[in-house]
């Protein structure tokens, strides 16, 4: 690549090759060229821009000032620089440390984040560059954010082990700069510290005290984690990540209705959902979440194109009808955890994935996997699990009813049942005849409930809600008559 004419001359080149060391061979391999006072990182893979970065060299009260070409690509920068067949990769957390680094000829791949350490959305759109590397070692910056991303990217990047380069100064560039020989830079990678191949944590070190300290004071007064969306549930359950709940109920009772009442709910709040609907074909079920998502019986063709984009990014279905070997389910839900950062998955239902109910040790070792799963990924699974045939339908089951192995409900976090009132309508004739005064005991008893009778964390509680179905936006309200409001706001031109 060639720079254009004048660049060695101008005040970009003289501060990175002056104050930041680096070579004009190297920065004629980057392309990095100048516009003004600004450097110029373009961001090429496989010989296409997709991204052009600029920082200014001025930097007002110590703060840089950056800019992204607009609806660009977020990618990894250095790929045009990568010439070696080495089958080693590593990260750093800016374009000049990754610079730095392949200046020192290690014979590794050297690639940077587009947008600091702990801003990992890149990963989505590099998750297959990255799988062809046997090694990846991740050299961040030394401070809190550099620990921070690094650790983020650990989570992420579950799949392999990583490697995390400690250095004797901040980062790469602060050690061309100080003279830091290649030798010493090559001990620091034979150095480098793998992720924990043992899951053995010194709890001396720190490692659980900002958890510990965020439990004891919410940021906000708010724990985190995705709330139920009914007024009634506030202040007793809380989604909170990693967990694995179970979804019960008799056939019939809506369960998966009022579940993906939940899934809507979550994707509000911010969840990245990963449905594997295998008793239901998409379109059926993405036909109900647009009644839902709507609130409306009946909605036009742009409607469902603008929930379909408020679901960009947010919501990824698992195409297969019928039953599915627990094999292949898990592996599609570590590619979406790990290339999309789904976090909340659903499973609907249990019976779906080739385990008979008589198969009590074959329920238990799936249980396993997906508990081990869910705190391996950090993340939340939920499975729909159908109940026994009780003597009498009115009879509401617990978590003791799950067809199949007692361990289905004594390994899960969380047991969620669903009943459906049947004489929902006896109780709307008795208020209709007595009147106002009966309204207030009405209002109270709902023709669903949804109830609570297994919670693991300490901070939440067990117990039931009443609530009322409403069967034009198929969702359940708090109380009778109240009118659902729509995930997704849309004015209607015209129907069909």
């Amino acid at each position: 690549m060639s720079v254009v004419e004048g660049f060695e001359g101008s005040p970009v080149f003289a501060y990175l090759n002056g104050a930041r060391r680096l070579s004009l061979n190297t920065l004629l391999s980057y392309g990095i060229d100048s516009c003004r006072h600004e450097i110029v990182f373009p961001y090429f893979r496989d010989n296409e821009l997709l991204l052009t970065k600029t920082l200014k060299l001025e930097r007002p009260n110590g703060k840089k000032q950056i800019r992204l070409s607009e609806d660009a690509e977020l990618c990894l920068f250095g790929w045009q620089a990568v010439k070696t067949s080495s089958r080693a990769l590593v990260i750093t957390e800016g374009e000049i440390d990754a610079m730095s680094l392949h200046q020192y000829d290690l014979g590794y791949a050297v690639v940077s984040v587009p947008n600091g350490a702990t801003a990992i959305t890149w990963v989505e759109n590099e998750f297959d560059n990255l799988s062809i590397y046997d090694e990846i070692y991740i050299c961040f910056d030394g401070d809190e954010a550099g620990k921070a991303g690094a650790k983020l990217l650990e989570e992420r990047l579950k799949m392999r082990e990583l490697k995390f380069v400690s250095l004797p100064f901040k980062d790469i560039n602060d050690c061309l700069v100080n003279g830091v020989t290649k030798e010493t830079i090559i001990d620091c990678f034979k150095k480098a510290k793998a992720s924990n191949p043992h899951n053995l944590v010194n709890v001396s070190d720190g490692a659980y005290t900002d958890d510990i300290f965020e439990l004891h004071h919410p940021v906000d007064g708010k724990d985190k984690g995705y709330e139920l969306p009914w007024a009634r549930m506030e202040g007793t359950v809380l989604l909170r990540t990693p967990l694995v709940a179970t979804w019960t109920g008799h056939n019939g009772h809506g369960k998966t209705q009022l579940l993906n009442n939940v899934v809507l709910g979550c994707l509000k709040q911010g969840a990245r959902v990963c449905v594997a609907s295998l008793e239901m074909p998409a379109h059926n079920l993405l036909y109900g979440m647009s009644r839902q998502a709507s609130a409306k019986k009946t909605i036009s063709r742009g409607y469902i194109e603008a929930i379909n984009k408020w679901y960009d990014h947010r919501l990824w279905i698992y195409d297969r009808l019928g039953a599915e070997t627990v094999d292949k389910l898990m592996e599609a839900f570590l590619y979406a955890r790990q290339k999309y950062d789904a976090d909340f998955f659903v499973i609907d239902s249990m019976m779906m994935c080739g385990i008979a109910e008589e198969e009590w040790g074959d329920q238990t070792e799936f249980l396993s996997r997906l508990c081990a799963f869910s705190k391996e990924y950090n993340c939340q699974i939920h499975l729909v699990a159908h109940a026994k045939k009780l003597k009498d339908e009115k009879e509401i089951p617990s978590r003791l009813d799950i067809k199949g192995s007692s361990n289905i409900s004594n390994m899960v976090d969380y047991n969620f049942i669903v009943f459906r009132c049947t004489d929902a309508q006896d109780k709307i004739a008795e208020v209709r005849r007595d009147g106002f005064g009966g309204y207030t005991k009405f209002r109270e008893e709902g023709d669903c409930r949804l109830i609570c009778d297994k919670a693991r964390n300490i901070k939440d509680k067990k117990g039931e809600i009443r609530l009322w179905f409403d069967e034009d936006s198929i969702r359940y309200v708090d109380n009778y008559g109240d009118k659902p409001i729509p995930y997704v706001e849309f004015e209607e031109e015209e129907i069909f």
